[in-house]
């Protein structure tokens, strides 16, 4: 019984390196590919340090790309969007390019 459990343990795995390595095969970004290459080490069995010194990361951010891999999978990885509407409130409703720079200079600083 003990090898049929195991059996479908490895076989999960493989499922898991192969989704990963989809994944990288199709990024062009260089933050999700390491991010994604984080995923894949863990997966062959790397320890978080080994991993974090191939990449120049902190061990903590590897734990936290783990983490998130393990609860939400690999769009747990893709960073949200980030926002522009300060950039476009201000280059649509401020006339003039001092006053606009003025606004976003203020808008960084929040």
């Amino acid at each position: 019984m003990k090898n049929i459990s195991t059996h479908f343990i490895i076989d999960d795995k493989i499922t898991e390196i192969q989704d990963v390595k989809a994944e990288i095969s199709k990024n062009k970004d260089k933050s999700m590919h390491d991010k994604y290459m984080a995923i894949y080490h863990h997966l062959q069995g790397k320890l978080n340090a080994e991993i974090a010194d191939m990449f120049n990361l902190c061990e903590h951010t590897v734990g936290t790309y783990i983490k998130k891999y393990k609860t939400q999978g690999l769009n747990a990885l893709i960073p949200d969007p980030k926002s522009e509407s300060c950039v476009t409130f201000c280059t649509m409703q401020i006339p003039g390019t001092r006053e606009v720079l003025i606004h976003l200079r203020k808008c960084l600083l929040l």
